[in-house]
């Protein structure tokens, strides 16, 4: 009995280790399907997340192009400036139409792109919410909304127009269709049931891979997305009622857009292997004479599906590394210090070099010194955690020579303790859009010294001419009838109307001018200018002018304070 009993006892307690044995594996196992799919589905998110920035940041440029062609020339100048012409061919693959809307919201000039065509849109949200006094410069992205010419889906985004005083002016819109979002995660795989979605902040589905039509612009079952806990990306369980299929969504917020991405796998997916391992292994113990066997059965099917899953998470990275070389933007991780770890062939053409010499330097090796002086604080501050990412123009110096002007958004990868393990920089080449805004700066300076010129420098002599005219006219007195008296009120009036001609010039060319630099000058010597200038009227009148006492020397511009003298 005693032998037997410590026979039952061995039985019992070996089943009870095989059990825990089992049991550790199996736990062990769903957290490595659990952590492939996250890590595959962090992977996927990460490279869409840099595509639809690299989109919305073409799209945002289109518009701040668009809307410096209106400041220099209204809405007319769109139909010939090479400038506006450009801004659209680069955002034709971000957005289907342009749109320009007055301060009332109606529609005063259309791009011909897409099939869009709103009426008056002063209630609709994308216009109203830049409708204030004063307005903010800041880019919204509207509501999803179904247009009822179109027939089909459009989301605005906007930035509101701001004239040289400051006033609101209307709003610049780039229509783009939600799909578009869609479009760009096709070649992704998640197997069955996976699912890619945007959402914007305020819960709304922007695009979804599967029944997107049934879905885009209604509240998504992840609102409010306050309660994903705050941050850039995690993780998150779900059972929409779109499909009732229960999913672990990776998500992750998009720079500089109030829009979030979210990545799922159906949970029975990343699952089922375990749950099938787990089964098995239930069979296999129970009966304690089939222990070792189906323990060790257990043991390399366990072994079988961690090498499956290191295969998935390997095609998972071969996945992420095609969209990175892919990607029209430039990419380019880097580490705490500047130095390149990897870059995508886009930003090696930019670079102008192999991929092997740029793994070599670091970023201050093809930055212009001044703007790196310029870059420094906001990098720092991204590597002490005060700031999650910036955005920056800035000069390269690329091999053999030359300038670039690029747009670089540069976020921070951090590990669980919030150390800094590497820098993720999406590059946008900008220097077309620079050379450009240079030359129309020159040559809006021209013109308008050449406003001032001709109308200050032409104004004296002309009412000199006026004055003199009058004083003519006093002297001949009674004697000048008939066509002289006639003549001369055509010459005085004449010479009236082009200095008030003049007067509107000079002013129109004031507009947005510095003037030159404040002096130290003498106040009374800047009176006797004026004075002179002012010699014909003062006899006309016979006034006496009279200066008296000590003036004072003043700070100031000397043309302007002659001409706050002669008024």
């Amino acid at each position: 009995m005693f032998f037997a009993a410590l026979g039952l006892t061995a039985a019992a307690l070996l089943a009870v280790v095989v059990w825990l044995v089992a049991a550790a594996y199996l736990l062990q196992a769903r957290a490595d399907a659990e952590r492939v799919a996250a890590a595959e589905r962090r992977n996927v998110g990460l490279a869409l997340a840099s595509q639809i920035d690299a989109a919305l940041a073409q799209a945002d440029d289109a518009l701040l192009t668009m809307r410096r062609v209106w400041r220099e020339g209204g809405r007319d100048a769109f139909r010939n400036e090479d400038l506006a012409r450009a801004a659209m061919r680069r955002g034709v693959e971000a957005f289907d139409q342009l749109v320009l809307f007055d301060p009332d919201g109606r529609i005063s000039y259309t791009t011909p792109l897409g099939f869009g065509a709103w009426g008056l849109a002063a209630d609709v949200e994308h216009f109203s919410v830049h409708r204030r006094q004063p307005p903010i410069d800041e880019l919204h992205f509207g509501r999803p909304f179904f247009g009822r010419v179109a027939h089909r889906w459009h989301m605005q985004i906007t930035r509101p127009l701001i004239d040289a005083d400051g006033r609101f002016a209307g709003v610049i819109a780039a229509s783009v269709r939600p799909e578009r979002f869609a479009e760009l995660h096709r070649g992704v795989e998640l197997g069955d049931g996976g699912v890619i979605a945007v959402i914007r902040e305020t819960g709304e589905y922007v695009a979804r891979t599967d029944r997107h039509d049934e879905v885009v612009g209604r509240p998504a079952p992840l609102k409010p997305l306050a309660d994903l806990g705050g941050g850039d990306e995690g993780e998150i369980l779900v059972q929409p009622k779109v499909d009732g299929v229960e999913r672990a969504y990776s998500w992750r917020k998009v720079r500089g857009a109030p829009l979030y991405l979210f990545v799922g796998q159906p949970v029975a997916q990343i699952l089922g292997p375990v749950d099938t391992l787990q089964r098995k292994v239930y069979i296999w113990l129970g009966g304690l004479t089939l222990v070792s066997a189906g323990l060790a059965a257990a043991l390399t099917n366990a072994a079988l599906q961690r090498g499956r899953a290191v295969a998935a998470l390997r095609a998972s990275e071969n996945r992420f590394r095609g969209m990175f070389e892919n990607s029209n933007a430039g990419i380019a991780f880097t580490g705490p210090g500047g130095r390149f770890i990897e870059v995508n062939d886009a930003f090696v053409k930019m670079m102008r070099c192999s991929r092997g010499e740029l793994l070599q330097k670091t970023v201050a090796d093809y930055t212009h010194p001044d703007d790196m002086t310029l870059e420094a604080p906001m990098f720092d501050e991204l590597l002490r955690g005060v700031r999650r990412e910036y955005r920056i123009e800035k000069r390269s110096l690329p091999k053999g020579g030359g300038m670039l002007w690029l747009d670089v958004s540069v976020s921070a990868v951090r590990d669980g303790d919030g150390r800094v393990r590497m820098l993720v920089g999406a590059v946008v080449d900008v220097t077309d859009r620079k050379t450009k805004e240079a030359a129309l700066a020159a040559s809006n300076a021209e013109l308008e010294q050449f406003g001032y010129v001709a109308s200050h420098d032409l104004r004296q002599p002309l009412r000199m001419v006026i004055s003199y005219l009058t004083l003519l006219e006093k002297r001949i007195g009674p004697d000048l009838v008939g066509e002289p008296l006639e003549f001369l009120n055509y010459a005085r009036n004449g010479a009236r109307r082009m200095e008030h001609m003049l007067v509107s010039l000079l002013e129109y060319s004031r507009v947005g001018r510095h003037g030159e630099p404040m002096a130290a000058h003498d106040a009374r010597e800047l009176l006797g200018e004026a004075i002179g200038f002012l010699g014909p009227d003062i006899e006309l009148c016979g006034a006496t002018i009279s200066v008296a006492g000590e003036w004072p020397r003043i700070v100031a511009s000397r043309d302007e304070m002659v001409r706050l003298f002669q008024n």
